[in-house]
């Protein structure tokens, strides 16, 4: 039996609150990748440029690898860390794999929000390698959920009544 469930999600502020409310449903224990992130590193701006994308990129896959192995948890992972094949494997044994997939035009409003020029200008490119790696998460993730306006509680009843009927 798969012990954890993961969400994944672009927005990972409302994948983190769906899956802190799951796991309190659920009496499972709560992850969060991004935040354990943030912990092994600092809050500094620049971080790729001070420490190295490659050493970046190793410590994104200690973290995943290590979360992988936990049981009876909710564990939340943003999009960006987690899809690629390698970390899905990882994964997919022990794991109920939920994909919460927000709409293009939700990243192309977020985009045009930011304050970053060189992501504006970088706009196609980004959507590009988004619907590549939205189709790898749709292809491999036990349930994909597509979102086209930001409402959390419906989105949380959506993913429990999955689990309810799937998870346990």
């Amino acid at each position: 039996m798969k012990t954890n469930i993961v969400l994944i999600g672009f927005l990972n502020n409302v994948t983190k609150k769906i899956s802190e409310k799951l796991a309190l449903d659920f009496g499972l224990y709560f992850a969060d990748a991004e935040g354990m992130l943030e912990y092994n590193l600092t809050n500094e701006e620049e971080i790729e440029k001070l420490c190295g994308v490659e050493y970046l990129n190793g410590l994104k896959q200690k973290i995943l690898k290590d979360i992988s192995s936990y049981e009876n948890t909710v564990i939340s992972i943003p999009y960006s860390i987690f899809s690629a094949n390698n970390n899905y494997e990882m994964f997919k044994k022990n794991c109920t794999i939920v994909f919460l997939n927000f709409s293009e035009e939700i990243l192309k409003y977020k985009i045009q929000l930011t304050q970053d020029e060189n992501l504006k200008k970088a706009e196609e490119a980004f959507l590009i390698a988004y619907n590549e790696r939205t189709q790898f998460c749709k292809d491999n993730c036990n349930l994909s959920i597509d979102i086209s306006k930001y409402e959390i509680e419906n989105v949380y009843k959506k993913v429990k009544k999955y689990l309810d009927e799937y998870y346990l």
